[in-house]
């Protein structure tokens, strides 16, 4: 491989704004990484992204807080994470990444979580969101080789009690290019008080609602 079709492949982050100070290079081959285990956490000043590659980044390592794609370079980061990145990972472009939130009936009062993970490749950070959260965060990755669904775990919580429990599977779509939720599978998986729907306008964007407690 030339030097030009790594630099095309791979994801640089740099301590300082505008690409420079220390640089660490990393490629999707080396999966979620942590930056406190890297030893540069909340340093992240700027990013090079390859053209062939994306790369997302927490706030935190547990995936809370502020995540986000980034398809080009990033001159500066400033405080748009807050603190700074914590964790990150580096996506060929060819890969759908799924992303999920939670959101309840409008006859449902109090605020829920979503805990959802990954079982098995393509698993990102596992996602605990809250119902008055707008954001959408990503779950997993599918490759274009992946033949088997991609399994994620569906657990809606409050106050330690779960109204919703289950699973749901997702597959290639051939219809959209992207993923769809793989029904056959999850028919009798998926909490039955619970409704899915895909985003129209955001490709791999679904919303999982809790329809009744």
């Amino acid at each position: 491989m030339s030097k030009a079709q790594v630099h095309n492949t791979t994801c640089t982050l740099f301590e300082a704004p505008v690409y420079d100070g220390i640089e660490h290079t990393y490629s999707p081959e080396d999966g979620v990484i942590g930056a406190t285990e890297e030893g540069f956490n909340d340093k992240t000043q700027s990013i090079r992204v390859g053209k062939d590659v994306s790369i997302i980044c927490w706030q935190h390592g547990e995936g809370l807080g502020i995540t986000k794609q980034f398809k080009e370079d990033e001159p500066k980061i400033g405080n748009s994470f807050g603190e700074g990145i914590s964790c990150f990972c580096v996506i060929p472009n060819d890969n759908d990444v799924i992303y999920i939130k939670l959101e309840t009936n409008k006859n449902i009062e109090g605020v829920y979580t979503l805990h959802s993970n990954v079982s098995g490749s393509g698993a990102l950070i596992p996602v605990v969101s809250s119902s008055d959260d707008p954001d959408f965060y990503p779950i997993g990755k599918m490759s274009p080789e992946q033949i088997e669904d991609m399994f994620i775990s569906v657990q809606v919580e409050k106050d330690g009690i779960y109204p919703a429990n289950g699973a749901l599977y997702f597959k290639h779509s051939a219809q959209s290019g992207g993923v769809e939720v793989d029904w056959n599978a999850s028919d009798n998986l998926f909490p039955s008080n619970m409704s899915v729907k895909p985003v129209s306008e955001a490709k791999n964007y679904f919303v999982l609602t809790l329809e009744s407690v």
